[in-house]
Protein backbone atom coordinates (compact mmCIF):
# COMPACT_ATOMS: atom_id res chain seq x y z
CA UNK A 1 0.00 0.00 0.00
CA UNK A 2 1.00 3.67 -1.14
CA UNK A 3 0.69 6.79 0.85
CA UNK A 4 -0.92 9.15 -1.26
CA UNK A 5 0.61 12.61 0.33
CA UNK A 6 1.58 16.06 -2.04
CA UNK A 7 5.35 15.47 -0.73
CA UNK A 8 5.92 11.58 0.45
CA UNK A 9 5.59 8.62 -1.52
CA UNK A 10 6.31 6.11 0.20
CA UNK A 11 5.41 2.68 2.06
CA UNK A 12 3.26 2.57 5.09
CA UNK A 13 3.99 -0.87 5.85
CA UNK A 14 7.53 -0.13 5.53
CA UNK A 15 7.00 2.13 8.84
CA UNK A 16 4.51 1.73 10.57
CA UNK A 17 2.59 -1.02 12.66
CA UNK A 18 -0.67 -2.23 11.77
CA UNK A 19 -2.64 -0.36 14.56
CA UNK A 20 -0.91 2.83 13.64
CA UNK A 21 -1.30 2.56 10.21
CA UNK A 22 -5.19 2.17 10.43
CA UNK A 23 -5.09 5.58 12.88
CA UNK A 24 -3.07 7.17 10.05
CA UNK A 25 -5.81 6.11 7.04
CA UNK A 26 -8.28 7.55 9.58
CA UNK A 27 -6.35 11.24 9.76
CA UNK A 28 -6.09 11.23 5.94
CA UNK A 29 -9.01 10.00 4.43
CA UNK A 30 -11.37 12.07 6.07
CA UNK A 31 -10.21 15.16 4.87
CA UNK A 32 -9.74 13.76 1.35
CA UNK A 33 -13.11 12.92 0.95
CA UNK A 34 -14.66 16.08 2.56
CA UNK A 35 -13.03 18.25 0.26
CA UNK A 36 -14.60 18.31 -3.17
CA UNK A 37 -17.76 18.86 -1.07
CA UNK A 38 -16.58 21.91 1.05
CA UNK A 39 -15.36 23.30 -2.37
CA UNK A 40 -18.75 23.00 -3.69
CA UNK A 41 -19.96 24.49 -1.32
CA UNK A 42 -17.94 27.29 -1.41
CA UNK A 43 -18.41 28.05 -4.48
CA UNK A 44 -22.07 28.08 -4.45
CA UNK A 45 -21.75 30.59 -1.61
CA UNK A 46 -19.43 33.05 -3.81
CA UNK A 47 -21.80 32.19 -6.74
CA UNK A 48 -25.02 33.51 -5.01
CA UNK A 49 -23.28 36.30 -3.27
CA UNK A 50 -22.18 37.36 -6.94
CA UNK A 51 -25.79 37.34 -7.57
CA UNK A 52 -27.14 39.13 -5.54
CA UNK A 53 -24.33 41.63 -5.37
CA UNK A 54 -24.74 42.45 -9.95
CA UNK A 55 -28.70 42.21 -9.21
CA UNK A 56 -28.50 45.22 -6.96
CA UNK A 57 -26.58 47.12 -8.65
CA UNK A 58 -28.20 46.68 -12.05
CA UNK A 59 -31.43 47.72 -10.17
CA UNK A 60 -29.80 50.33 -8.88
CA UNK A 61 -28.83 51.58 -12.27
CA UNK A 62 -32.09 50.98 -13.85
CA UNK A 63 -34.02 53.04 -11.42
CA UNK A 64 -31.16 55.83 -12.16
CA UNK A 65 -31.13 56.33 -15.64
CA UNK A 66 -34.65 54.47 -16.47
CA UNK A 67 -37.41 56.63 -17.04
CA UNK A 68 -41.21 55.25 -17.51
CA UNK A 69 -42.44 56.11 -20.54
CA UNK A 70 -46.28 55.83 -21.59
CA UNK A 71 -47.35 55.45 -24.98
CA UNK A 72 -50.93 56.95 -25.86
CA UNK A 73 -51.39 55.81 -29.74
CA UNK A 74 -48.18 57.27 -31.30
CA UNK A 75 -47.94 60.02 -28.93
CA UNK A 76 -44.93 59.62 -26.14
CA UNK A 77 -45.45 61.15 -22.98
CA UNK A 78 -42.37 61.06 -20.57
CA UNK A 79 -41.88 62.19 -16.95
CA UNK A 80 -40.81 65.77 -16.28
CA UNK A 81 -37.24 66.17 -15.36
CA UNK A 82 -37.36 68.43 -12.91
CA UNK A 83 -34.99 71.02 -11.37
CA UNK A 84 -37.57 73.59 -10.11
CA UNK A 85 -41.06 72.99 -8.65
CA UNK A 86 -43.05 73.91 -11.33
CA UNK A 87 -41.59 70.49 -13.46
CA UNK A 88 -39.18 72.35 -16.36
CA UNK A 89 -35.99 73.44 -15.77
CA UNK A 90 -36.07 76.69 -14.05
CA UNK A 91 -35.45 79.80 -16.05
CA UNK A 92 -36.53 78.37 -19.51
CA UNK A 93 -39.35 79.29 -21.20
CA UNK A 94 -39.91 78.60 -24.57
CA UNK A 95 -41.92 78.91 -27.83
CA UNK A 96 -42.44 76.44 -30.37
CA UNK A 97 -42.83 77.44 -33.55
CA UNK A 98 -44.13 74.36 -36.12
CA UNK A 99 -45.93 73.96 -39.36
CA UNK A 100 -49.26 72.57 -37.45
CA UNK A 101 -51.16 70.40 -39.69
CA UNK A 102 -48.86 67.91 -40.66
CA UNK A 103 -46.06 68.53 -37.88
CA UNK A 104 -48.58 68.73 -34.69
CA UNK A 105 -48.72 65.27 -33.33
CA UNK A 106 -44.64 65.05 -33.76
CA UNK A 107 -44.60 68.76 -32.53
CA UNK A 108 -46.66 67.41 -28.73
CA UNK A 109 -44.60 64.72 -28.19
CA UNK A 110 -41.24 67.39 -27.75
CA UNK A 111 -43.58 70.24 -26.00
CA UNK A 112 -44.80 66.50 -23.75
CA UNK A 113 -41.09 66.25 -22.57
CA UNK A 114 -41.37 68.78 -19.96
CA UNK A 115 -37.37 69.69 -20.46
CA UNK A 116 -38.57 73.30 -21.04
CA UNK A 117 -42.14 75.05 -20.59
CA UNK A 118 -43.65 75.54 -23.19
CA UNK A 119 -46.14 78.52 -24.96
CA UNK A 120 -50.03 77.71 -24.62
CA UNK A 121 -50.93 75.05 -27.50
CA UNK A 122 -53.48 76.12 -30.26
CA UNK A 123 -55.39 73.11 -32.14
CA UNK A 124 -54.99 73.10 -35.35
CA UNK A 125 -58.81 74.24 -36.32
CA UNK A 126 -58.23 76.70 -33.97
CA UNK A 127 -55.22 77.70 -35.80
CA UNK A 128 -56.76 77.71 -39.15
CA UNK A 129 -59.85 80.24 -37.51
CA UNK A 130 -56.73 82.63 -36.54
CA UNK A 131 -55.54 83.01 -39.94
CA UNK A 132 -58.82 83.33 -41.34
CA UNK A 133 -59.30 86.85 -39.16
CA UNK A 134 -56.23 88.27 -40.81
CA UNK A 135 -52.62 89.22 -40.58
CA UNK A 136 -52.79 91.46 -37.54
CA UNK A 137 -54.64 88.71 -35.82
CA UNK A 138 -51.96 86.55 -36.13
CA UNK A 139 -49.11 88.64 -35.27
CA UNK A 140 -50.68 89.88 -32.41
CA UNK A 141 -51.37 85.55 -31.11
CA UNK A 142 -47.54 85.17 -31.99
CA UNK A 143 -46.27 88.20 -29.79
CA UNK A 144 -48.07 87.86 -26.99
CA UNK A 145 -46.67 83.96 -27.21
CA UNK A 146 -43.71 85.51 -27.31
CA UNK A 147 -43.81 87.74 -24.15
CA UNK A 148 -41.64 85.92 -21.16
CA UNK A 149 -40.01 83.15 -23.18
CA UNK A 150 -36.14 82.83 -23.64
CA UNK A 151 -36.20 80.94 -26.72
CA UNK A 152 -37.86 80.00 -29.73
CA UNK A 153 -37.57 76.33 -30.67
CA UNK A 154 -38.43 76.03 -34.51
CA UNK A 155 -39.60 71.74 -34.93
CA UNK A 156 -38.43 71.29 -38.22
CA UNK A 157 -40.92 69.06 -40.59
CA UNK A 158 -40.27 68.43 -44.29
CA UNK A 159 -42.87 71.55 -45.53
CA UNK A 160 -41.57 74.03 -42.47
CA UNK A 161 -38.34 75.74 -43.77
CA UNK A 162 -39.73 79.10 -45.53
CA UNK A 163 -43.13 79.30 -44.64
CA UNK A 164 -45.10 82.68 -43.74
CA UNK A 165 -45.55 82.43 -40.25
CA UNK A 166 -42.22 80.70 -39.44
CA UNK A 167 -40.31 83.08 -40.93
CA UNK A 168 -42.37 85.56 -38.85
CA UNK A 169 -41.33 84.01 -35.58
CA UNK A 170 -38.15 83.41 -36.37
CA UNK A 171 -37.47 86.64 -36.89
CA UNK A 172 -39.63 88.08 -34.58
CA UNK A 173 -38.14 86.06 -31.83
CA UNK A 174 -34.79 86.87 -32.56
CA UNK A 175 -35.55 90.80 -32.86
CA UNK A 176 -36.76 90.32 -29.18
CA UNK A 177 -33.56 89.52 -27.89
CA UNK A 178 -34.59 85.99 -27.51
CA UNK A 179 -32.30 82.49 -28.38
CA UNK A 180 -33.16 80.37 -31.40
CA UNK A 181 -32.59 77.19 -32.28
CA UNK A 182 -34.42 74.60 -35.00
CA UNK A 183 -34.58 70.74 -34.20
CA UNK A 184 -35.53 68.53 -36.74
CA UNK A 185 -38.46 66.10 -36.02
CA UNK A 186 -39.50 64.46 -39.57
CA UNK A 187 -38.25 60.66 -37.72
CA UNK A 188 -40.60 61.09 -35.18
CA UNK A 189 -44.03 59.06 -35.87
CA UNK A 190 -47.13 60.80 -36.26
CA UNK A 191 -50.81 59.75 -35.92
CA UNK A 192 -50.60 57.53 -38.12
CA UNK A 193 -47.23 56.12 -37.06
CA UNK A 194 -45.71 57.30 -40.39
CA UNK A 195 -42.57 59.03 -40.37
CA UNK A 196 -41.75 62.09 -43.20
CA UNK A 197 -38.83 63.08 -45.21
CA UNK A 198 -36.48 65.53 -44.05
CA UNK A 199 -37.39 68.97 -45.03
CA UNK A 200 -35.16 72.08 -45.78
CA UNK A 201 -32.87 74.61 -43.03
CA UNK A 202 -35.66 77.25 -42.49
CA UNK A 203 -33.07 79.16 -41.19
CA UNK A 204 -31.68 79.63 -44.47
CA UNK A 205 -34.48 81.84 -45.23
CA UNK A 206 -33.97 84.20 -42.92
CA UNK A 207 -31.55 86.82 -42.78
CA UNK A 208 -29.93 88.92 -39.61
CA UNK A 209 -29.66 92.43 -39.74
CA UNK A 210 -26.56 92.44 -40.95
CA UNK A 211 -27.82 90.27 -44.19
CA UNK A 212 -25.95 87.09 -43.24
CA UNK A 213 -28.00 83.82 -43.23
CA UNK A 214 -29.34 82.75 -39.54
CA UNK A 215 -28.38 79.58 -40.82
CA UNK A 216 -24.73 80.56 -40.37
CA UNK A 217 -25.28 81.82 -36.78
CA UNK A 218 -28.42 79.48 -35.16
CA UNK A 219 -28.57 75.63 -35.24
CA UNK A 220 -30.51 73.22 -36.93
CA UNK A 221 -29.94 70.17 -34.83
CA UNK A 222 -30.78 66.72 -36.52
CA UNK A 223 -30.61 64.06 -34.19
CA UNK A 224 -28.23 60.92 -35.63
CA UNK A 225 -30.79 58.36 -35.74
CA UNK A 226 -33.76 57.03 -37.68
CA UNK A 227 -36.10 55.01 -35.27
CA UNK A 228 -38.39 57.21 -33.48
CA UNK A 229 -37.79 55.94 -30.07
CA UNK A 230 -34.17 56.65 -30.40
CA UNK A 231 -34.99 60.27 -32.03
CA UNK A 232 -37.13 61.02 -29.29
CA UNK A 233 -34.62 59.66 -26.41
CA UNK A 234 -31.93 61.91 -28.46
CA UNK A 235 -33.99 64.86 -28.40
CA UNK A 236 -34.84 64.84 -24.62
CA UNK A 237 -31.36 63.93 -24.02
CA UNK A 238 -29.73 66.98 -26.06
CA UNK A 239 -32.83 69.91 -25.77
CA UNK A 240 -31.66 71.49 -22.30
CA UNK A 241 -28.13 71.87 -24.13
CA UNK A 242 -29.50 72.95 -27.19
CA UNK A 243 -31.47 75.81 -25.53
CA UNK A 244 -28.83 76.90 -23.83
CA UNK A 245 -26.43 77.25 -26.64
CA UNK A 246 -29.13 79.51 -28.23
CA UNK A 247 -29.60 82.00 -25.88
CA UNK A 248 -26.01 82.00 -25.16
CA UNK A 249 -25.41 82.80 -29.39
CA UNK A 250 -28.14 85.40 -29.05
CA UNK A 251 -26.19 87.15 -26.23
CA UNK A 252 -23.18 88.18 -28.30
CA UNK A 253 -25.04 90.01 -30.82
CA UNK A 254 -26.67 93.63 -30.29
CA UNK A 255 -30.48 93.51 -30.06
Amino acid sequence: MTCRNACVNVRVSDCLSRDSRQAWWATQATPNLLAPCVIRYLLRVAIIASDRTIGLKWTRRRRKHSAPVEMLGARIVAPIRSRSCGGAIMGFRAFYSFHYVPDGWRAAQVRNMGIVEGNQSIADNAWESLKRTGDVAVKRWINSQLQGRSCAIVLIGQNTANRKWINYEIETAWAAGKGVVGVYIHNLLDRNKLQSSKGANPFDYVSLPSGVRMSQVVQAYDPPFKTSGYVYSDIQEKLESLVSAAIAVRNRYPR
